[in-house]
């Protein structure tokens, strides 16, 4: 819907979920629990910036408070995008607009929506044996891969938000240490990320070419159909096809995704002993449902995730929970807004 008419009381907060494939703008209402009045979605990249969506979207309101999360890290009210052009400043934003604006990660706006997370989007795959009080954590692969942790307080708990994703990665499997090894020769001084292995934007499409470029793997007609469409409109997401394929038994997709599966875990067990999130580590993002299938056969996530030598026991013990409420993050930046 273009131009929300916004009310007038306490409904008249925007909350605002920035990612590099779309944009989310919500009317909200805060109170004991978050509620999304209206929403509306854009594609980031059809849009010259955030003001620009948020002129149609407010058309012509002035809302009492506008909480944003944005994909990348937000310094000093001002976000520079890790996978978008753009650059985002809370104070103009504000001025534009007449309203204060909060700013803040969009992974730590997914962490602050937790407490408001619809429990039907919650799997557990891990029941774990949870410390009331304890640490929790948050790893989110979508366009690119977010991370954030969660410190308890008297009354709640503090978010801190990272850039974990971009932390070098690191071969566990022999598969590994030449996936490394072929990325280097890709990425600026040699350097891969986790992102460029466990993310819509980069890990499909680097699995998928390691295996037919370096290995000789051949896909299925229909998968390469797929992949020869997106790359003919400049599309570096290959989840879509790649997962499509897998359901489909496509055997080439069917190992991509598995190992997709196998290093999201491996990370996500990586940020549990960082943060020891013995309150339990949540799997968000809009991979995880995608994926499930795989993440729950044999365990595969669950492997992975405990794979970590003398600390097993300890990574055996933390819940791991994917939760899969789309509304996540305006949930949650309506609530950083309101603090």
């Amino acid at each position: 819907m273009t131009g929300v008419k916004v009310g007038q009381k306490v409904s008249n907060m925007i909350a605002v979920d920035v990612g590099g494939t779309k944009v989310s703008c919500g009317v909200v209402r805060v109170g004991a629990q978050v509620e999304i009045l209206a929403r509306q979605r854009y594609e980031s990249r059809k849009h010259s910036g955030l003001e620009e969506i948020l002129e149609d979207f407010l058309a012509g309101t002035r809302p009492d408070a506008i909480g944003i999360g944005v994909a990348g890290p937000v310094h000093e009210g001002v976000a520079r995008f890790t996978n978008l052009p753009w650059v985002v400043d809370a104070a103009q934003l504000g001025a534009r607009f007449g309203s204060p604006v909060t700013m803040l990660n969009d992974l730590e706006a997914h962490a602050y929506g937790l407490a408001d997370a619809d429990p039907a989007s919650i799997t557990e795959l891990q029941e774990g044996r949870p410390v009331a009080r304890g640490n929790r954590a948050l790893i989110a692969a979508g366009t690119g891969l977010g991370e954030a942790f969660l410190v308890p307080v008297r009354d709640g708990y503090v978010v801190s938000a990272t850039e974990g994703g971009h932390c070098s990665f690191a071969p566990q499997e022999k598969d590994d240490v030449e996936l490394l090894q072929f990325l280097q020769s890709r990425y600026p001084g040699g350097h891969v990320s986790w992102e460029r292995v466990v993310s819509g934007v980069f890990g499909f499409r680097n699995l998928y070419e390691f295996l037919t470029e370096r290995r000789g793997a051949r896909p299925g007609e229909e998968l390469a159909q797929a992949v020869a469409a997106a790359a003919a409109t400049e599309a570096t997401d290959y989840g879509a096809p790649i997962c499509a394929a897998a359901e489909a038994d496509d055997p080439l997709a069917v190992a991509v995704v598995r190992w997709f599966v196998r290093l999201y875990g491996a990370e996500a067990g990586n940020l549990a002993l960082k943060t020891l999130s013995t309150g339990g580590i949540y799997v968000g993002g809009g991979i995880a449902p995608r994926i499930m299938r795989w993440m729950r056969e044999d365990d595969a996530f669950l492997r992975a995730f405990r794979h970590k030598g003398r600390f097993e026991a300890l990574l055996s013990a933390m819940p791991v929970r994917t939760v899969a409420d789309p509304d996540l993050a305006l949930k949650g930046a309506a609530r950083a807004a309101r603090i």
